[in-house]
């Protein structure tokens, strides 16, 4: 991971996803949604659901939080970042997860996530973001991969 002080976009940008699921991790709403703009729009991979405002994504992750009460894991995998002037995309794999009450990993699968960003005020915000399942095959070379 770039440096503190490293001010290229994609080190922001990284920095920002890391900082993303550091949060989800923790179980903190605030920090999970702090990397959207209040105009962003969601669609996500398992519900098949498409999100619009702050709010439908504050009031998502508030309802997975509390359906998970051992909390969550996700961990930030293969990401390419391209960015130029005040606009950025970000393809990116995460392994995402639920924790049992016990703290054991349970239903842990790939998600791949194109993230859409614009820099507002000196900060890059996600404008769009779109999680999918990877197909069966990609799945198991994912699989394969990480038990490496």
């Amino acid at each position: 991971m770039p440096g503190p002080f490293d001010p290229t976009p994609e080190a922001e940008i990284r920095r920002l996803l890391h900082d993303w699921a550091r949060a989800v991790r923790a179980g903190d709403l605030e920090g999970i949604v702090a990397h959207c703009a209040p105009d962003v729009v969601w669609f996500d991979a398992l519900l098949q659901v498409r999100y619009e405002g702050l709010e439908g994504y504050r009031r998502h992750w508030r309802r997975s939080l509390a359906e998970r009460p051992g909390g969550l894991t996700l961990r930030v995998g293969e990401t390419e970042i391209a960015a130029a002037g005040d606009v950025a995309f970000a393809r990116c794999r995460h392994r995402f997860g639920a924790r049992s009450a016990d703290g054991v990993e349970t239903a842990a699968r790939w998600l791949s996530m194109t993230l859409c960003l614009r820099r507002r005020e000196g900060r890059w915000l996600a404008v769009e973001e779109h999680f999918a399942l990877p197909s069966e095959t990609e799945e198991n070379a994912l699989r394969a991969a990480s038990a490496a």
